[in-house]
């Protein structure tokens, strides 16, 4: 079983080191992270969701202006998150906690 919340951390921390400690901008940022986890990324399964959805709500809430250039990771998050059986591997609370992250960003896509 995937560990949702260890996952989740890595993924911010990662994402808020770069910014702090490689001066890299919000887009740089995300961008790198996308790379970084390009291995869970890969796996189109439930660590592909928490990794689109940790980092572009990262993005939406900082510098909501660069989440309409990640249309490309928008699309592909929210391909993913229709997928039947995607949400298997993790408990009620954790689906929660990643909808509620998928809400938020593609609720500022375009605004």
């Amino acid at each position: 079983m995937i560990n949702y919340y260890k996952l989740k951390y890595l993924i911010t921390e990662t994402f808020y080191e770069n910014i702090l400690e490689e001066k890299y901008t919000i887009g740089q940022s995300a961008g790198r992270c996308f790379v970084e986890f390009y291995n869970e990324l890969n796996l189109n399964n439930i660590e592909s969701l928490i990794v689109y959805s940790t980092v572009l709500a990262r993005v939406a809430r900082h510098e909501k202006s660069v989440l309409n250039s990640l249309g490309k990771e928008l699309e592909e998050m929210n391909k993913l998150l229709v997928q039947n059986d995607i949400f298997n591997n993790i408990s009620d609370d954790e689906v929660e906690a990643l909808k509620e992250d998928i809400d938020y960003v593609n609720s500022k896509v375009n605004k």
